[in-house]
Parts: structure tokens; C-alpha cells; sequence
């Protein structure tokens, strides 16, 4: 029934080609023309129905907004700090960024992968267990570190901020587990909302 009404329109559209033939195009260019463009509305609407398309730019929409809301606050951020402010932050969230990989395990990654829910909550149970362990071995650490006041040159221009490492470490490592579950689940609107 499909092929019958495609090869109707097709019909229609080769009829129509009488009213265009001051064009000069052949009858085959016409038919061709024809076909690609229905073919090509077929999959616009097929792209616009789609959910995946929906929920890439739900996702697209909250990180474009948060970066919109980042570039209109920088002005008045570079009022308020000086450079050397800009370079602690950057030391702080590079620490954060660079540690938070060890400290979920990746399991964020895994836990969108199982059938069943009970393995992937295993799966957000230890990575929960192994954030705390690594924050707990990140506080026993600086806890030494500045008792012993050895701490290395690179680490110096944090100052204080450096006891705020594992409470940093621990809040970026636990976004990024939620965002595992809430992508299991399919929670894209939550995602965008907390970009």
C-alpha cells in the first residue's frame, strides 16, 4: 500500500512536469529531482519526530545557555579579581578536573550500560564508595602535608583553598556520577536545567 501511493505521487509529480518543460530539464532529471526532495522531507520529519533529536537539543540548549551565562559574567568578574585570583581558580578546578577521573573509577560511564537496574546501582554504589575513599585519602594527605609544611611549589598559591580540594573534588565526582544515572534514566530536562 506504501509502494502504491510513493509510486502515485511519483505519477503526480511526472504529470506535473508537463506545466515545466519551458524549464529545458529532461523528463529523467525531473523524476530524479522529485524523488530526492520527497526523500529529503522524509527524513527532515523523521529527524524532527525523532526523540533522539529531542533530547540532543534539550542537552544542546542547557550547555549553550550555562555558557551564555558564562561569557555575559565574565565582564563583571574581571571587575571584581585580579589575574592572579583568575590563576588560583584555574589551579583549584584543574586539580578538581584531573582528580575527579580517579575518584568515581568511571563508573558514571558503566552504569548506563546494564539491563537491569540492580547492577547499575552496584555500579553507582562503588563509585560512591570509591569517591569517599579518594577524598578521604585527599584530606589524610593535605593533613600532612601542611602539618609537615612540605608542601610543593605548584601547590603553594592555593594558600588555604587547599583544604577545600576534597569538598570541591567531592561535589564535581558526584555531579558527574549523577549525570551517569540521570542519563540512564533518561533525565535529559534535569541535565540541561543543572548545566
Amino acid at each position: 500500500r506504501k509502494w502504491m501511493s510513493d509510486a502515485l505521487s511519483v505519477l503526480e509529480d511526472f504529470l506535473a512536469f508537463e506545466e515545466f518543460k519551458a524549464d529545458r530539464i529532461s523528463r529523467d532529471q525531473f523524476l530524479i529531482q522529485a524523488l530526492e526532495k520527497r526523500d529529503l522531507e522524509k527524513l527532515q520529519n523523521k529527524i524532527i519526530k525523532s526523540q533522539f533529536a529531542r533530547n540532543v537539543l534539550t542537552l544542546v540548549s542547557g550547555q549553550g545557555s550555562a555558557q551564555l551565562v558564562s561569557l555575559l559574567a565574565t565582564p563583571v568578574i574581571a571587575r571584581l579579581f585580579i589575574p592572579e585570583d583568575f590563576g588560583v581558580v584555574a589551579l583549584f578546578i584543574a586539580i578538581i578536573t584531573v582528580l575527579t577521573v580517579p575518584a568515581t573509577g568511571r563508573f558514571e560511564l558503566a552504569m548506563i550500560l546494564p539491563d537491569k537496574d540492580d547492577k547499575a546501582l552496584k555500579l553507582l554504589s562503588a563509585s560512591l564508595a570509591i569517591l569517599a575513599v579518594v577524598c578521604t585519602f585527599l584530606l589524610v594527605t593535605i593533613s600532612v602535608i601542611d602539618a609537615a609544611q612540605i608542601r610543593p611549589d605548584w601547590l603553594v598559591p592555593l594558600g588555604d583553598w587547599i583544604w577545600l580540594i576534597p569538598l570541591g573534588l567531592f561535589l564535581m565526582a558526584s555531579i558527574k556520577i549523577s549525570e551517569g544515572w540521570a542519563t540512564r534514566k533518561k533525565k535529559y530536562k534535569v541535565m540541561a536545567h543543572t548545566d
